[in-house]
């Protein structure tokens, strides 16, 4: 897991917020910072945390490619499949 001390504004720690987030019924989480900040490393740690309580590995449905974000195909892939997250990095660049 990533060192608490990494994440200062996780007053409660990572793995607490970790387990809140997996607990809680809003099912985005949208992380922004500069590079380097260990947002990527959270998203992973969640994954494993994710695949931990479903005991097998996650289904991750991931992107960073814009042409991909460009119609509607990869978001129908992700309702009407069996994925348990979809993960889009760098989503700034890709809006923009």
């Amino acid at each position: 897991a990533p060192l608490d001390a990494a994440y200062p504004v996780l007053a409660d720690g990572v793995m607490p917020f970790i387990e809140r987030f997996l607990s809680a019924s809003e099912t985005i989480l949208i992380l922004q910072g500069p590079p380097g900040t260990g947002k990527t490393r959270l998203v992973r740690a969640i994954l494993a945390a994710l695949s931990r309580r479903k005991r097998e590995n996650a289904k991750v449905l991931y992107t960073s490619d814009k042409k991909a974000l460009e119609s509607d195909e990869l978001y129908v892939e992700f309702l009407t499949g069996d994925h348990d997250a979809f993960v889009v990095e760098d989503a700034d660049h890709l809006l923009g």
